[in-house]
């Protein structure tokens, strides 16, 4: 449920102020922006996007203010000084200025091929720049010919946040794995165009599994064996194997995640050429030719990888471009993941504590037995609506060390604003069975009182010195 009064990306609270303003006809050109979307499919990607865009601008287009006298840094307009210029009208046209220029120099680039740009920003992309172009007079033709927009990235499922210190930054990420692995982690887990969600647990499995396991094995294996028995040229069966067009499709598609999954699916097949093939026995048939097939293919893969790990990919093309091939560095050293190993010990004795069996209403569970009972200090961290729910707040919590992060759903929205939740501490039931709710999995349930009426209701709140994760005995 979106609040008209407050930013839906910041939450900050939206003040309204009056000034002076020239306008930019934007209702103008309504009609022409939905005939352009429907006759250039292509223009808003992903789909999605392009559906949210054209219902909005369906929806009716209003005229666009695009001067401010409240202050006068920045452009001033040429027709009238005392405004300065709001900087989506001006700044889109660097777009084209940049290609310009003075001498024309870089005319090739215009129109662009695609915009690639973050899903928050694709209304001033998608509908004002078509707009300001048609405006200035350009043709169809020369109007950019698509519009990416990329989704965000969360940490751990939750909102990256620097007030909650919910962040990571890049010089963080690199070390855990290296750049190559950075950027294949981010390619390889999301959707391109969709939310991606971060996890430090989930990089290294996926450096471990497929960067160590599959690709580096396959390259350590393969130079080890031509090093002892060299190659002999032959026609290249194993590539045929290899499906160019399905990842040249998936390219045009910007589905990035599916042409590296693609590849990996080459990759697979030349591990298992290896294993059925055994090029490393005294009497395997024809050995030389099999490890020049799969030094070829091995090549083709480094040219593949390229855009994604280009660091790595220059060091197995290196190496298998060498007049004498060797086993090589070993590319990918597995990473032991100890914080994941420190989470599953503490889960392990959350699981041990006992679950009661039920619903998370208080009329509903047997409380008859308190020891059973797992009561904790928890912090809440944000607050959300939840879509078609009146009554329920969506919280992420804090639940200490040993618990960690938790999200439940609560009935609490006609007595607190969700700027009085944040940061407040409750009592939280931790080891109830967790209950979907609205299509969220609530994960205990919060301590309140009220009045029979239920007219007043307030959490239980600890002392503000009590650490988050203590237990309520």
């Amino acid at each position: 449920m979106i609040n008209e009064n407050e930013c839906p990306i910041h939450k900050t609270k939206i003040e309204k102020l009056k000034e002076e303003s020239y306008f930019f006809k934007l209702s103008k050109y309504e009609k022409k922006l939905l005939d352009f979307y429907k006759k250039n499919p292509d223009f808003i990607l992903p789909a999605s996007r392009k559906n949210e865009v054209t219902n909005r601008v369906k929806d009716g287009l209003k005229d666009l203010s695009i001067s401010r006298t409240s202050f006068d840094w920045g452009i001033a307009l040429p027709f009238d000084k005392k405004h300065v210029c709001y900087v989506w009208f001006d700044a889109l046209f660097n777009y084209y200025s940049g290609t310009k220029g003075n001498s024309g120099k870089y005319e090739k680039f215009w129109p662009a091929n695609v915009h690639l740009i973050g899903k928050d920003i694709l209304w001033f992309h998608a509908v004002y720049w078509p707009a300001f172009l048609m405006s200035a007079g350009f043709k169809e033709k020369d109007l950019p010919k698509t519009i990416f927009a990329h989704g965000w990235w969360t940490f751990d499922k939750e909102k990256i946040s620097k007030s909650r210190g919910k962040v990571i930054n890049v010089d963080e990420l690199i070390s855990i794995a290296g750049v190559d692995a950075a950027r294949y982690f981010l390619f390889r887990e999301a959707v391109f165009g969709e939310d991606g969600d971060f996890s430090r647990t989930a990089l290294i499995k996926r450096f471990n599994n497929e960067l160590a396991d599959k690709l580096g094995n396959l390259v350590s294996r393969v130079g080890s064996l031509i090093e002892k028995n060299g190659v002999k040229k032959c026609e290249n069966k194993l590539l045929k194997k290899l499906n160019h067009k399905k990842i040249d499709k998936h390219y045009e598609k910007y589905e990035l995640d599916k042409a590296l999954q693609e590849i990996f699916s080459f990759i697979d097949v030349c591990n298992e050429y290896v294993q059925n093939k055994r090029p490393w026995g005294i009497d395997a048939k024809d050995k030389e030719k099999v490890l020049f097939e799969l030094k070829e293919s091995i090549l083709v893969i480094s040219d593949l990888l390229y855009p994604f790990i280009p660091n790595s990919a220059s060091k197995i093309k290196k190496q298998f471009t060498a007049k004498n091939i060797t086993k090589g560095e070993v590319l990918f050293k597995k990473i032991e993941d100890k914080f994941a190993k420190e989470k599953e010990t503490l889960q392990e004795k959350v699981n041990k504590s006992p679950k009661i069996e039920g619903i998370m209403t208080l009329g509903e569970v047997d409380f008859s037995d308190w020891t059973k009972l797992d009561l904790r200090v928890a912090k809440i961290l944000e607050s959300s609506d939840i879509e078609g729910a009146d009554k329920l707040y969506k919280l992420s919590l804090d639940v200490g060390k040993e618990i960690g992060r938790r999200t439940i759903c609560a009935g609490i929205k006609q007595y607190y604003s969700k700027k009085e939740l944040e940061g407040k501490k409750i009592i939280l039931f931790v080891n109830l069975k967790p209950r979907m709710m609205k299509g969220i999995e609530s994960q205990g349930m919060l301590l309140a009182a009220g009045n029979e009426d239920h007219s007043k209701v307030i959490l239980i709140s600890p002392e503000k010195d009590i650490e988050v994760g203590s237990k309520v005995n």
